[in-house]
């Protein structure tokens, strides 16, 4: 079996209708399709093309739908998608180009989950859609070649682990409106080289920009709400030489642990508290 073209009568793909199908290439979804239920093309190792019919009607694409569907190179996600589910995509090591339709980019209203992208380490650059409000726990995992992701302002957490091991993340901006940086949320983000951290954003969690080797600038809005700042936050940022922090609840051990080239961390101390 090495191509499919369902038949347009169909609304929904079972679950693991084709998983296993090590000789699929290419497959025809019609526009009638509503539903990709779980495990649907989960290893079809081979699998290169995925094309939706124009005008699709497709609303959501289960979990772990194209798990280890390593050949696919590109994918475009149909408008009228509204959900995609836990690891969707992951383990999708070829996936270069991830898109939406760009004339309906602002207006997409997607619900992701976590693991989508974990692995697929060909991914160079996404736009995440305005509807997103979290970054969810290992979104991003493992995406070595993850170069830029644009973040819209509407999101307001930055999950576990979502940006941990992008090597090649060098530019990612932090929303107006981002509240919470999670626990390894860039560990080991290696080409990173600043970050600028909105005033609203009040918790940054353990070990969140461990081993950000290149990281040399961290910059805090004026005003800053920032309440608490987590242990081993900054561990291993051996570039870091100078931080501003303008005030803070509480600030977790060992956030600067193997930052040789700190010298200088400035703290408002009228409103420092331990």
């Amino acid at each position: 079996l090495k191509e499919i073209k369902i038949p347009p009568s169909v609304a929904l793909i079972d679950k693991a209708a084709f998983g296993s199908c090590f000789s699929l290439t290419k497959i025809f979804i019609p526009s009638e399709v509503k539903t990709i239920e779980d495990f649907a093309f989960e290893d079809c190792t081979k699998l290169k093309k995925i094309e939706f019919e124009e005008k699709s009607k497709l609303e959501s694409i289960g979990n772990y739908s194209f798990r280890n569907c390593k050949s696919v190179t590109e994918i475009l996600i149909p408008p009228s998608v509204t959900e995609i589910k836990e690891g969707t995509f992951t383990m999708c090591s070829s996936i270069e180009n991830f898109k939406f339709d760009l004339n309906r980019l602002p207006h997409l209203k997607i619900d992701f989950k976590k693991f989508i992208f974990n692995g697929c380490n060909s991914i160079v650059s996404i736009t995440i859609p305005s509807s997103c409000t979290t970054i969810e726990s290992y979104m991003f995992n493992g995406c070595i070649n993850l170069h830029s992701c644009f973040i819209p302002y509407s999101v307001e957490s930055i999950e576990d682990f979502a940006f941990n091991n992008c090597f090649s993340l060098a530019n990612v901006n932090f929303p107006k409106n981002l509240r919470q940086i999670g626990k390894k949320a860039f560990s080991n983000c290696k080409s990173l080289l600043s970050v600028n951290i909105p005033y609203i954003t009040e918790t940054i969690k353990e070990y969140a920009f461990d081993g950000c080797s290149s990281l040399d600038s961290v910059n805090f809005s004026n005003n800053s709400l920032l309440q608490r700042v987590c242990d081993y936050a900054f561990k291993n940022c051996i570039a870091l030489s100078n931080i501003n922090i303008p005030f803070f609840a509480s600030i977790g051990k060992c956030v600067f642990d193997g930052c040789p080239k700190i010298n200088e961390v400035e703290f408002d101390y009228d409103k420092l508290e331990w």
